[in-house]
């Protein structure tokens, strides 16, 4: 089965009078796997979202508001997993700042902990989305905001879609994980 057809029967079981998922939920669906989301963190964090619904919300509430929740348990599973797996998490941090050496202007010292480089990766891979946002012209701007508008309510979900769609169109890798 399918990351999206697993996901969109334990959707509509949740909903309840729910027969289908609106085009937007099967896209943010789409955009959690493309980002690599495993399905054990994505399930866990929409059913913790819908139980803490009173029950007749639920049918009406879009899955894409339990982004926060999802990204909440991706962080912890991927702590997890990291702490079972034995690789040298230095070396990942230098390639990952290899991937966006064009971008990056002063020197970077290396983090002493697993922790404080992926906060510098995601500090770093935020600021050349800024910079890159910054200098797009206002039509370009205008459009991606356009194009995001509908889920706009979640602002976290939306700057996060933003950030995707910039990375996209200027192909900049993604270096915040490791």
């Amino acid at each position: 089965m399918s990351y999206y057809e697993s996901l969109k029967d334990f959707i509509l079981e949740l909903k309840k009078d729910v027969l289908f998922l609106s085009p937007r939920e099967r896209w943010f669906l789409k955009v959690l796997e493309e980002q690599g989301y495993s399905l054990e963190a994505v399930k866990k964090g929409i059913e913790k979202f819908y139980k803490a619904l009173r029950p007749d919300r639920r049918s009406t509430t879009p899955v894409f508001f339990a982004f926060s929740q999802i990204q909440k348990l991706q962080k912890e599973l991927s702590k997890k997993k990291t702490n079972k797996r034995d690789y040298d998490w230095k070396e990942k941090f230098r390639k990952n700042i290899e991937k966006i050496r064009d971008y990056i202007k002063e020197p970077i010292s290396e983090p002493s902990t697993k922790e404080e480089a992926e906060e510098v990766l995601r500090k770093i891979e935020n600021a050349v989305v800024k910079s890159i946002w910054d200098c797009m012209p206002q039509e370009e701007k205008r459009a991606i905001l356009r194009k995001y508008a509908q889920f706009k309510e979640n602002e976290e979900l939306f700057k996060f879609l933003i950030k995707l769609e910039i990375m996209s169109r200027y192909n900049i890798p993604k270096i915040s994980n490791i």
